[in-house]
C-alpha cells in the first residue's frame, strides 16, 4: 500500500518539480495534496468505484488496490499540472492516457439506465 505522500512526490518528481537533491516546495505538495482529494473525490461521479481510501492527511494510507499502484502518481501529476503551471511532457500524457483507459476498464461500472414506463 501507499500513501499520499508518496504519491504526491511520485507525481511531482513526474513533472520535475521534486527529487533527492532538490526537494519539492511545501506549497506545491499542499497543491498536490488537495488536487489528489479532488481527483479521488470526482472518480464516483464518473462511476469509477475503488476501494481507494480519500485521505485526510498526507501520511495517510491510500488503500489503493495493486492494479493502480503506478498509475495513481502518473494520474495525479497529469491532473495536477495546471494547478502548478507547468506542462506535462509528451511521454508523461501518453502515460496518463493509457492508465486513464486502464482506470476506466477494470473500476469503471456502467451507469444503469431507468426505463420510462
Amino acid at each position: 500500500m501507499t500513501t499520499a505522500s508518496e504519491v504526491i512526490d511520485g507525481a511531482l518528481s513526474m513533472l520535475n518539480l521534486h527529487s533527492e537533491i532538490m526537494p519539492a516546495e511545501p506549497e506545491n505538495q499542499a497543491k498536490m495534496f488537495n488536487a489528489l482529494v479532488e481527483m479521488l473525490g470526482d472518480w464516483p461521479s464518473k462511476n469509477i468505484i475503488t476501494s481507494i481510501v480519500t485521505p485526510n492527511d498526507p501520511s495517510d494510507d491510500l488503500q489503493e488496490p495493486a492494479a493502480l499502484r503506478g498509475a495513481l502518481p502518473t494520474l495525479l501529476a497529469v491532473e495536477a499540472a495546471p494547478y502548478l503551471h507547468v506542462e506535462p511532457s509528451a511521454t508523461l500524457r501518453s502515460r496518463y492516457l493509457r492508465y486513464r483507459n486502464t482506470l476506466r476498464g477494470k473500476f469503471a461500472k456502467p451507469i444503469e439506465q431507468k426505463l420510462s414506463g
